[in-house]
């Protein structure tokens, strides 16, 4: 009896741990076969557009160009007008000396007409692929608010500057993969305005102009393009007549090409 009973809880232990009692008539439970390996579909998300986008631009996984025409839209000998309008306002730097005082305070409308040629076309490789540009400008700065020099209004606006500057280089940074390009600039030009009557920092109406900075843009099929750039603008008389502190400014832009 006990060997009965202890065969009985042998089966209910090895049925309850799974063993094969009910296994298919010619399967055997054992098999030095390998299982056909389960293949697994693609998730939406790694098919989804954000992750597409972020393995061909970001990690350059893809070496098609994406964009149509792109080496052509880039050229070089290609010209391009457009113009930037904008809004600036001028800063301390350097710090006024103790005999000035307070800088003066001004704020003003920027608004360019520019012509840009395209100088090589695409080169170099990389982070670093892009195109250079010699860029020419010129327009008008005018007041919207009076000056204010030791926190009082001077009551001049408006006033005046008309700038051209035709020494000017940008370089673009481009990627076949994206629409958008960071990019940089700097150049020299001349001014001629009413500036030294509301601002102590310059004394004549001839300024020099230094102006640098950099933005983004963005362009389109049919080789127009919006950006929005940043200027530090400088004017000074380059020691011509004194006093020759120059105005420094932070000038924010949106432009347009076509």
């Amino acid at each position: 009896m006990c060997k009965v009973l202890k065969f009985v809880w042998l089966f209910l232990f090895l049925h309850w741990v799974g063993a094969p009692f009910s296994a298919s008539a010619g399967t055997p439970y054992f098999s030095s076969e390998f299982a056909t390996p389960k293949v697994e579909t693609v998730s939406p998300f790694a098919q989804s557009t954000p992750v597409k986008y972020f393995s061909k631009v970001v990690l350059g996984q893809s070496p098609e160009p994406v964009i149509p025409g792109f080496i052509e839209q880039f050229e070089q000998g290609q010209t391009l007008w457009g113009f930037e309008i904008g809004y600036g306002f001028t800063f301390d730097l350097p710090p006024p000396p103790p005999s000035l005082g307070d800088r003066t305070d001004m704020e003003f409308l920027y608004f360019f007409p520019k012509w840009k040629y395209n100088l090589t076309g695409v080169v170099g490789k990389g982070p670093y692929q892009g195109a250079l540009y010699w860029v020419i400008e010129g327009g008008l700065v005018a007041n919207v608010t009076d000056p204010e020099f030791k926190s009082v209004k001077t009551g001049d606006a408006p006033n005046f500057v008309v700038a051209f500057v035709p020494i000017q280089l940008e370089y673009k940074f481009l990627n076949p993969h994206r629409r958008w390009a960071p990019f940089i600039f700097g150049g020299t030009g001349v001014s001629v305005g009413d500036f030294q009557h509301s601002a102590d920092e310059i004394s004549t109406a001839f300024e020099f102009v230094l102006n640098a900075g950099g933005g983004i843009e963005y362009f389109f099929e049919n080789g127009r393009a919006v950006s929005f750039n940043y200027h530090f603008w400088h004017l000074s008389n380059s020691a011509i007549k004194t006093p020759n502190i120059g105005l420094n400014s932070h000038v924010f832009t949106i432009g347009f090409a076509f």
